[in-house]
């Protein structure tokens, strides 16, 4: 039972990294030279749970302006 909430545990706050980082991309679509970021996500230790393993900026080139 603690490892089944271990894991939900370790979920939700990936998950709200993962709200985090896309709440951030939202307030900043109209910013000059803003470039997006994306929360990548993996599972956890010994399989259990999830956890966030990078948050990678889009290297994309912008439009022009």
């Amino acid at each position: 039972m603690t490892d089944a909430i271990s894991a939900a545990q370790s979920a939700l706050s990936a998950f709200s990294t993962s709200m985090a980082v896309t709440a951030n991309n939202v307030a900043n679509v109209n910013t000059d030279g803003y470039k997006s970021q994306d929360a990548r996500l993996e599972t956890g230790p010994d399989g259990q749970g999830v956890r966030v393993s990078d948050i990678v900026r889009d290297a994309s080139p912008g439009g022009y302006q």
